[in-house]
């Protein structure tokens, strides 16, 4: 009997450690950072193909990426590069998109953070705000119409056909760089309450807020 005992209790030890180590590979920095912007722990080691997978690339020369980078470890600031051309399937219409998004996290003040459910879609849109700029942003993200030949037609806008030159098509889909103390991300219901803790956890253990690390 004492026999059985200690082996129940090894294999409940043996089980904890495993437990334990398992928690610890999932609090990683990167890891963590990849939730809070992903809500998926490992896109950040391959950007491309989490941001890709749900884009159709039909046409000749149409192309997508990503790319995940840390700018700043002391302050967990990242940033998300995407960008693709994509082809409408029937071949009438053509969407160019890049955008560079900078992130801030350690200044991320949670307790003024509004969030918002949409129960009908289950997801939360959180607001983030700060003192200080916490985002930035530029790019671009314009549409052709396409002739029978594939050329530039018309510049297409709010999914309407407008009869403009194409140079002035793309620079009204210019984004030039701004900053701002507020940044969204959208997150599922489930979601949003584990990439809080994340965030939490972050400041505290990698990034608190001035961007020295305890």
């Amino acid at each position: 009997m004492r026999a059985r005992y200690l082996v129940a209790l090894l294999t409940i030890s043996i089980a904890a450690a495993i437990t334990s180590a398992r928690a610890e590979q999932d609090v990683t920095f990167e890891r963590l950072l990849s939730y809070v912007f992903f809500e998926n722990y490992v896109a950040y080691a391959d950007p491309k193909t989490f941001f890709c997978r749900n884009i159709a690339l039909p046409g000749e020369g149409d192309a997508c990426d990503a790319d995940f980078r840390i700018v700043d470890d002391n302050s967990c600031k990242i940033e998300v590069t995407r960008q693709f051309r994509a082809t409408w399937a029937d071949g009438r219409g053509r969407e160019f998109m890049r955008a560079r998004e900078v992130f801030t996290v350690a200044n991320l003040n949670l307790e003024r953070t509004q969030p918002t459910q949409d129960d009908a879609a289950k997801t939360t849109r959180a607001v983030f705000v700060s003192d200080i700029d916490i985002y930035h942003h530029d790019g671009y993200q314009f549409a052709y119409d396409l002739d029978a030949n594939g050329q530039y037609k018309a510049c297409r806008i709010d999914g309407q056909s407008l009869d403009i030159p194409e140079q002035e098509c793309v620079l009204k889909g210019a984004k030039p760089p701004s900053a701002s103390k507020e940044m969204t991300l959208l997150f599922t219901q489930r979601g949003f309450k584990k990439a809080m803790a994340a965030v939490r956890y972050l400041q505290t253990k990698y990034c608190p807020a001035g961007g020295n690390k305890l």
